[in-house]
């Protein structure tokens, strides 16, 4: 901000500054157009001989003290005030539900991560992390403005987080909950009762009613945040609802058909961006090193039917670099945008420089009529 307009915002009558120039204008034509008669006539001004003393010396103090007055309340007729900046952040993004795969099949270490190999879920979770906070090195600048949530399915349907534009913490338990998966298949292989496994909620998956619950909650979320901004409670509005939809396998535990789930989910204008996760058979060369080689197949095309015909997206995936990409597709896809109105409330601050200028001015008077009073 160049030093005008800090001058300018600092007043609310910055114009009246000319008055500061009144008291040099009064002095100056005093002195020089105007002249001062003389009070006696002498045929020589050496016979005046004036009596020096110090309240000769200083009779300019009261003029001193009430041109000081003059000028402290021409500032205080400038209307001089303190600026106290609001930001107003209003942003219109995209409402996005993370719908992950938490079945036992996810735990497959078969996506090649380097010189290693990952399980699906691990997978998952790394790429949707950099979708989330953003990753240079894969091409994703994150989704700051976005609201997301996670809702995960097996042979049931949890929401683990509602919508929210936390994404550190989300970041954070989309890792515990790989985390946990992963762990409670470790501990279902240790038990020896194979009815025991059959029964885990790992062994199901529950695609279709995973969507559905997932496009309920978006459509509940738009209409809360549309109620909050009727009542000036808010500003932020949701530009579209998606649903980033993964999952390894066909479903195979859900209560609703894929006809009905994608007949409800596009009628609450939700879009579905399904990734069907492919795995591949892990086999070694003769130096031991892991490579990949095979496919392993099922049939995604009711994956493919549910995504096109909620106006989305279907991929297929076989790594981190795969999905990586996919997620930049949908990047360019699903735009945000954000705004941030910035206003300034002024505090007047005139009341200060008032009352010095009725000070000087008092002292001024006093002095003149007191010490410094000049006989006619």
């Amino acid at each position: 901000m160049s030093l005008l307009q800090q001058y300018l915002n600092s007043f609310s009558r910055p114009w009246c500054a000319a008055l500061l120039a009144l008291p040099l204008l009064y002095f100056f034509a005093q002195r020089y157009l105007l002249g001062l008669p003389p009070a006696l006539l002498f045929s020589n001004a050496r016979l005046i001989v004036p009596a020096v003393s110090w309240r000769t010396s200083t009779r300019w103090i009261p003029n001193l003290l009430l041109t000081l007055a003059w000028m402290v309340f021409s500032v205080a007729m400038m209307g001089p005030r303190i600026g106290r900046v609001e930001t107003e952040v209003s942003s219109e993004g995209v409402a996005i539900n993370m719908v992950v795969d938490g079945s036992g099949s996810m735990v497959t270490p078969d996506m090649p991560d380097g010189d290693r190999l990952i399980s699906r879920i691990e997978m998952a979770q790394s790429v949707f992390h950099d979708f989330l906070r953003g990753n240079e090195k894969r091409g994703l600048p994150g989704r700051k403005n976005d609201m997301v949530g996670l809702v995960s399915f097996d042979r049931f349907v949890q929401e683990l987080c509602p919508l929210t534009l936390d994404h550190a913490f989300l970041a954070d338990l989309m890792k515990d909950f790989s985390a946990g998966v992963l762990a409670e298949n470790e501990r279902l292989q240790s038990v020896a009762d194979p009815a025991l496994q059959g029964r885990s909620s790992l062994n199901g998956t529950a695609v279709y009613d995973g969507a559905l619950m997932a496009s309920d909650l978006l459509r509940k979320t738009e209409k809360s945040l549309a109620n909050a901004v009727k009542q000036s409670k808010g500003n932020y509005t949701i530009r579209s609802k998606i649903l980033i939809l993964l999952t390894d396998g066909e479903d195979n535990a859900s209560h609703i058909s894929e006809e009905n789930a994608a007949k409800a989910i596009r009628e609450a204008g939700v879009k579905v961006y399904a990734i069907a996760v492919h795995g591949r058979p892990v086999q070694r060369d003769v130096f031991g090193m892991r490579i990949v080689q095979g496919g392993e197949e099922y049939d995604d095309s009711p994956l493919r039917a549910l995504a096109e015909t909620t106006g989305g997206r279907f991929y297929r995936a076989d790594d981190p670099e795969s999905l990586a990409r996919i997620c930049q597709a949908i990047d360019r896809l699903e735009k945000s945008e954000f705004a941030r109105q910035v206003t300034t409330e002024y505090d007047p601050v005139h009341r200060p420089w008032i009352m010095a200028g009725l000070l000087l001015l008092a002292a001024g008077q006093f002095l003149a009529q007191t010490l410094y009073r000049v006989l006619p």
